[in-house]
């Protein structure tokens, strides 16, 4: 075995150990020591072609944007990423100092022309997650929604989730949105009763349950789909094939934390 594979078997070790109970931020920890010291094993091998482009990240999770910058870097070297905590910024610098490439929430890679999707996340072999709404005590009535006040995490400003949200909850009054940055301020939401229901993925209800001892409950809505992440590439983006190629061959570590299993051309 070499110095490399003992140091993955170490760490590996040790984020099974950090990874003991059920607290997000640990297992997010030990995921990250895992694929960074995946990436430093594989440092010793033929030199990687340098790929100038840069790549702006936009995906709200329990994953630190530095985490992920320093981790996508160093997968991808030559390659300038910048991963951004808030969509005002995402939005900012693409206008600024556009990028080649864009790895964002589905509905946001959709949602501009500029955008060629060149690959799309599956989970568990689906391109698509159903959202629930969580709420306090009871289930929400269909015939309330509309006069909720319902949280949810902003993936397209104002008016872009406002048509999303309309969608999902298949209703053409919409209830008040109140927009957050990052999954992790849902919560405080509900427990400080600032809203009757926010509107999230299903596969994060566990997570969120973790967290809370408040007596949470879902409903489940007909046909709330949301596309999991894509990859855009703007029109003439240079070596587009070879960055996709790089893409496709990310860690798992890697794709996990950008939410999917797996990236597939569309």
């Amino acid at each position: 075995m070499t110095r490399a594979d003992e140091k993955v078997a170490r760490t590996e070790s040790e984020s099974r150990h950090m990874g003991e109970g059920t607290n997000p931020r640990r297992i997010v920890l030990a995921l990250a020591l895992v694929v960074a010291a995946t990436l430093d094993a594989g440092s010793g091998t033929a030199a990687t072609p340098v790929l100038a482009q840069k790549i702006y990240v936009y995906l709200p999770s329990n994953v630190r944007p530095p985490m992920l910058q320093r981790l996508l870097a160093a997968a991808l070297p030559g390659a300038e990423v910048m991963v951004f905590r808030h969509l005002h910024d995402f939005e900012t610098s693409i206008e600024e100092t556009p990028p080649d490439f864009v790895i964002s929430a589905r509905p946001f890679v959709d949602r501009y022309d500029r955008w060629k999707r060149v690959l799309q996340g599956f989970a568990a072999d689906r391109e698509e997650e159903a959202y629930v709404l969580v709420s306090v005590g009871r289930t929400a009535d269909p015939a309330d929604i509309s006069r909720l006040e319902i949280g949810v995490v902003d993936l397209l400003g104002k008016k872009g989730m406002s048509g999303l949200v309309a969608r999902l909850l298949g209703t053409t009054t919409l209830p008040k949105l109140i927009r957050v940055g990052q999954p992790e301020d849902l919560l405080p939401l509900l427990e400080l009763e600032m809203a009757g229901a926010v509107l999230m993925p299903a596969r994060s209800v566990p997570s969120l349950r973790e967290k809370s001892a408040l007596d949470l409950r879902v409903t489940e809505l007909k046909a709330a789909l949301v596309g999991l992440p894509a990859v855009g590439a703007v029109a003439g983006a240079p070596a587009s094939t070879e960055m996709v190629r790089r893409l496709m061959g990310l860690p798992p570590g890697v794709k996990a934390m950008l939410g999917v299993d797996d990236w597939r051309r569309p």
